[in-house]
């Protein structure tokens, strides 16, 4: 990339952001969206935020270049509104 180019990370993004929401926090433990021994506790993959963003239990990621465009789209415009200005500061630093 070039050096001027900033690089925004989605799962690092939707890390900072879901990990602390009570929602989603909620979410994953009514359905069992829980790691065994790592903190934060929740599980943070794209297709179970999907889930969660959609309300849609069923979803299975098919790992399609489109959907994860749509899948990734959907989680970064849901950072961008639930993030503070600090965190959203933090989302271009590597």
């Amino acid at each position: 990339f070039p050096y001027s180019m900033e690089i925004w990370d989605t799962l690092k993004m939707s890390r900072q952001v879901f990990s602390k929401n009570k929602d989603y926090i909620s979410f994953c433990e009514t359905n069992g969206y829980i790691t065994k021994h790592k903190k934060p506790r929740v599980r943070l993959t794209a297709e179970i935020i999907y889930r969660f963003l959609t309300n849609d239990l069923d979803f299975i990621e098919s790992h399609t270049a489109l959907e994860d465009v749509e899948i990734e789209t959907l989680i970064f415009a849901e950072c961008m509104k639930k993030a503070s200005k600090i965190e959203k500061e933090l989302f271009t630093k590597t």
